[in-house]
């Protein structure tokens, strides 16, 4: 359940459920079984704390692949160290960030920030690298989510599949700059 500060902010976000009708093609990474991080599990350690959230989700993505030493100390020991790289939002970069947690566990983590572009978002979803992805609903409201796929309907409206960092689920999706602006994407992986 959402807290009344986030519902006042509206992404546009759409559960899977929601989804309109009609034919799509769409591709998704491998995302079964993880325990997504969400932003009022730590609301008593932090606020406006979606990127460091956001980057738990990206350390819990890969540690179901099998790289567990980013998540070896424990749920909240984890969000205590990501958020001491990141700080309390707004955030405007992460990938730095991001890079720095995963080399102090050990792994080097690459990243590639490519702007808004839809096309290159498939071609990192196909190759299985997660996305962190930076919206922006306002000049003052910015949210970071990680992409784990895509839909594209016969009809041309686009859509990102989501971890959104408020639901513990994937089943959630941004309709591409419909009521929020999609503004900057990195994608990462492990090599």
């Amino acid at each position: 359940m959402l807290d009344k500060k986030i519902k006042s902010v509206d992404y546009g976000f759409v559960n899977l459920s929601a989804m309109p009708k009609g034919n799509y093609t769409e591709g998704n990474i491998p995302f079964e079984g993880i325990n997504w991080a969400v932003t009022k599990e730590f609301s008593s350690l932090a606020k406006n704390h979606c990127a460091a959230v956001c980057v738990m989700n990206l350390a819990l993505f890969f540690a179901n692949l099998g790289h567990k030493e980013l998540t070896e100390r424990g749920r909240e020991n984890v969000f205590k160290a990501i958020h001491k790289l990141t700080g309390n939002g707004p955030v405007p970069f992460t990938a730095g960030k991001a890079k720095k947690y995963f080399s102090s566990c050990g792994i080097k983590l690459h990243s590639n920030t490519f702007g808004s572009n839809f096309t290159k978002l498939q071609k990192s979803v196909q190759a299985g690298n997660p996305c962190i992805i930076l919206l922006s609903s306002n000049l003052t409201n910015w949210h970071w989510v990680m992409c784990i796929g895509w839909r594209e309907y016969e009809q041309g409206e686009k859509y990102l599949r989501i971890v959104d960092g408020w639901n513990s689920t994937s089943d959630r999706f941004y309709p591409v700059n419909k009521r929020s602006r999609w503004l900057t994407s990195t994608q990462y992986r492990i090599v």
